[in-house]
């Protein structure tokens, strides 16, 4: 990318003696509200994506990272079309063997749920796995989605731009290191219907009993 990249400055203030200051941790609420996207359907479809990485067992920075890029790619959009019709959906996936038909394109949950299985836990999602797992930034995690995932032309360039419109919808959230985000676990609540939250959390709360169980019978 030519030019320089843009940094950002922050002023410190004077430590306190004997006080040690923790690194921010993102409130649930705020990393959900999306308020810089304008459309309804924006917020709703970013939500979605949220919702099938957290399931999908993916870290939270992960996560944003897939909203950001599915930003880029088709402005949130579920019914944008690109490539000469070949691109389809929130990631503008193109048609292929073993993915989604036109119609699994368009559907926002379809979409994520391929991108995931196809790329992000396959050999293709190595260095962004690992990446959040070292506790790179939301930004970091953002370009290499765009470079290792997506793969658009320009792939470098276009991550840098990523980051900066994901600036616009996600503020500070974007230079937060991914260790300092909420767990999946901690969200899914808000993304759920409660009866699924319920039904999912005494599975849980069952397999972890029989998990115990089975350790420690004679």
């Amino acid at each position: 990318m030519s030019g320089s990249r843009t940094a950002l400055l922050v002023k410190k203030k004077a430590a306190v003696p004997g006080r040690v200051r923790a690194n921010p941790v993102a409130k649930p609420n705020s990393i959900l509200d999306f308020k810089g996207l304008k459309a309804p359907s924006q917020i709703a479809n970013a939500r979605i994506i949220m919702r099938e990485f957290l399931m999908a067992g993916l870290p939270t920075g992960v996560a944003l990272a897939a909203v950001a890029n599915a930003y880029g790619e088709s402005l949130l959009n579920k019914d944008a079309v690109g490539d000469g019709g070949l691109a389809i959906g929130l990631f503008q996936i193109h048609p292929g063997k073993g993915r989604p038909d036109a119609a699994g394109r368009r559907d926002p949950a379809t979409a994520s749920r391929w991108i995931i299985n196809d790329e992000v836990k396959t050999s293709a999602g190595n260095r962004l796995r690992s990446t959040a797992a070292a506790g790179g930034t939301v930004a970091d995690l953002i370009r290499i989605f765009c470079e290792d995932i997506e793969r658009p032309a320009n792939a470098s360039e276009k991550g840098w731009k990523r980051v900066e419109w994901a600036r616009g919808f996600m503020g500070p959230l974007v230079d937060m290191p991914s260790t300092s985000l909420p767990y999946g676990w901690m969200l899914l609540p808000a993304l759920l219907p409660w009866w699924m939250y319920a039904i999912g959390s005494t599975v849980a709360v069952g397999a972890t009993a029989g998990a115990v169980w089975w350790a420690t019978r004679e």
